[in-house]
């Protein structure tokens, strides 16, 4: 990448792009997003987003971004866009029940986005999580996390599950976990999995 970056939220768009979006960097107050294709060895800048958004969600949907949450570098927020990597000018979508930043995020089969714990407003760790409908422009609480959690990494297998790693659980002391928890979409519940052999965030 172009320019030294931390925050930012990751998601494949159409062709098969990594897009990097938001997070801290020198652009400041705007957020310039890049793509990278898998067949090439060099990032594009995109159209910029117009705010600041610091460790937030995003899942593609179609030709849009949903971007979700995240800090602007005061509080977390649970405000919520439609990024268009085209250019066209971005849509402000419902807003999320739970300001969040440094949170679990990942998509289902269904085109649903997901956001998973996180930092709240006065930066406590949260254990709650929703779920976000596009047809309906909806957001939906699902079952907690076992635990509050911030700051780790959430992917979809593809199928049914989503997988949650490691993570933090106190922002004073900035204990790390080992604990990797399964997420049934179809049975909206957590299942505890075999730890990692070591913490990760």
């Amino acid at each position: 990448i172009y320019t030294p970056i931390s925050g930012a939220a990751t998601t494949v768009i159409s062709g098969g792009k990594n897009l990097l979006i938001g997070g801290d960097s020198d652009y400041s107050p705007y957020s310039y997003p890049q793509s990278l294709a898998a067949t090439n060895a060099y990032w594009t800048y995109l159209p910029p987003m117009y705010s600041v958004n610091l460790a937030p969600g995003a899942v593609a949907n179609g030709g849009m971004i949903i971007v979700y949450g995240g800090s602007d570098g005061t509080s977390s927020m649970n405000t919520m866009i439609g990024y268009s990597p085209s250019g066209d000018t971005p849509q402000a979508l419902h807003a999320m029940s739970a300001a969040r930043s440094y949170l679990g995020y990942a998509p289902d089969r269904n085109g649903f986005a997901y956001a998973l714990g996180g930092l709240d407003d006065s930066g406590q760790p949260l254990s709650s999580a929703e779920r976000y409908n596009p047809d309906s422009d909806t957001w939906a609480a699902i079952a907690h996390l076992p635990t509050a959690l911030y700051n780790f990494p959430a992917v979809f297998n593809r199928t049914n599950y989503i997988y949650i790693f490691g993570g933090l659980t106190n922002t004073l002391s900035g204990t790390e976990i080992s604990t990797v928890l399964r997420y049934s979409v179809s049975a909206n519940t957590w299942t505890p999995m075999a730890p990692d052999r070591k913490s990760v965030v």
